[in-house]
């Protein structure tokens, strides 16, 4: 009954979907380009191939399952009992399928997922010889559950964590369809918390693996190279990352208070502050708020802008450092800049815990030897936080102590090299999932 009335839905909303998805096309050729895979509609490049298929909902996730799936091509290549299956990677967003293309190249098939709507599941499982699903990090729908349960295809979430909003929305509906989590043949949750919480889902298999996070490598942007940092972004500079609305201001705020008590230190002169939106989108407001609070911000696009042609990139540059002392905050407006700017930054502030967002991924910047602080606010990544609390790798602070703790960073090496080598330390002693999950998925295939 309840996915007649799932796909009932479904279909009472499609014209409200397409014209939608007209709207996105408008602005997004690319999007509407593939438009046919979301109906159900996809070729199939390797008829001959049995597929292990992979879903990574967005952009996020394309870069977390990166390893995993190296870990599986390279057991494809070197067993002969999986001489003929390929990786199917499907995803949901038109960046997370850009960078998708741009990692794996051609050597798996990329696809925008199709809807979780019934006619358009069933045709693009009976496009491939699928042999097993995996859904990267609990992106799981009832008509896709219930299809590859029919076709007796294996279903694995892996990497698998659930927030607390997550948690209840789930729980109500396995009320309505008790039969979805007990459905799935193996959860590889994150650590003994999600572990529980599945298990109160009814899910029947449930290992305790790590997070794949603990595995990523570092991968430089070819935007941040030595010279970029020397000419363009003063060094040291603070990093505020991922941030959201409501904590800009605060960030400002106490930067500006960070940078008068500094002010007898020698460090002073060149310190300036990076900020990285969640939403780039965001931006030009940002932009906005740093000039009324008194500050000169430039939007990375536009510095990017400012010396073309003449040498920017190079040592020859007319953008000199004298020259960017003048502006006082960078504005990131552009995604996939995270790793790289932890890999240059003094310090890092992580978004989305001075207010109630839940927080973000604190482990790229430990692991590109990032010293990092976050508000109280960090419930959804409570476990993988606490491993560096408890190893007193990072600091959780007020909204009014990110001024204070830049002072005492800066004026004491020693806090400086603590944060750094404790934090180093938790990655290093949480490193191995990735190959654990790639065990657990081909062993579910045999």
């Amino acid at each position: 009954m309840f996915l007649f009335v799932y796909n009932l839905i479904f279909f009472l909303l499609m014209p409200i979907i397409m014209i939608r998805i007209l709207i996105k096309g408008l602005s997004d050729k690319f999007y509407l380009k593939k438009f046919a895979n979301r109906i159900g509609y996809v070729r199939n490049l390797s008829p001959d191939k049995s597929f292990i298929w992979i879903h990574a909902v967005s952009l996020g996730e394309v870069i977390s399952s990166k390893g995993l799936i190296d870990e599986i091509k390279k057991d494809l290549n070197s067993h002969q009992q999986f001489h003929n299956y390929r990786i199917l990677l499907s995803t949901s967003t038109g960046t997370g399928l850009r960078r998708a293309i741009d990692i794996h190249g051609e050597d798996i098939q990329i696809i925008f997922s199709p809807w979780d709507f019934l006619p358009f599941i069933s045709r693009f499982l009976n496009t491939f010889d699928i042999k097993i699903a995996v859904f990267f990090e609990t992106e799981i729908w009832p008509n896709t559950i219930k299809q590859c349960s029919k076709k007796k295809i294996p279903t694995i979430i892996a990497n698998a964590r659930i927030s607390e909003k997550s948690f209840t929305n789930y729980k109500k509906l396995s009320k309505l369809a008790p039969w979805m989590f007990p459905n799935i043949d193996m959860i590889l949750a994150q650590d003994s918390y999600h572990v529980q919480r599945f298990k109160l889902l009814n899910a029947n298999s449930v290992q305790k693996v790590g997070t794949v996070k603990f595995d990523e490598v570092h991968t430089k942007n070819d935007l941040f190279n030595d010279d970029f940092i020397e000419n363009i972004i003063n060094k040291p500079f603070v990093l505020a990352a991922s941030t959201h609305s409501g904590e800009e201001e605060i960030i400002i705020s106490e930067y500006q208070q960070m940078r008068e008590l500094i002010s007898p230190l020698p460090i002073a002169v060149e310190s300036s502050l990076v900020i990285v939106p969640r939403h780039p989108e965001r931006s030009k407001s940002l932009v906005k708020l740093s000039k009324k609070m008194g500050e000169k911000p430039c939007l990375l696009s536009e510095l990017k802008e400012l010396d073309r042609g003449s040498g920017f990139w190079g040592h020859g540059s007319r953008f000199t450092k004298k020259r960017s002392r003048e502006i006082s905050i960078i504005i990131v407006d552009e995604i996939g800049m995270l790793d790289s700017l932890y890999a240059h930054a003094s310090f890092a502030f992580i978004g989305g815990s001075l207010v109630p967002r839940g927080g973000h991924n604190v482990i790229e910047a430990a692991r590109n030897e990032c010293p990092f602080i976050l508000g109280k606010h960090f419930f959804n990544f409570d476990t993988v936080v606490r491993k560096f609390i408890d190893a007193q790798a990072t600091l959780v602070i007020g909204k009014n102590d990110l001024s204070t703790f830049g002072f005492d960073f800066f004026n004491d090496k020693d806090i400086r090299e603590r944060l750094k080598l404790n934090a180093i330390k938790v990655v290093d002693e949480n490193k191995g999932s990735t190959r654990r999950q790639a065990d657990y998925i081909l062993e579910c295939i045999n």
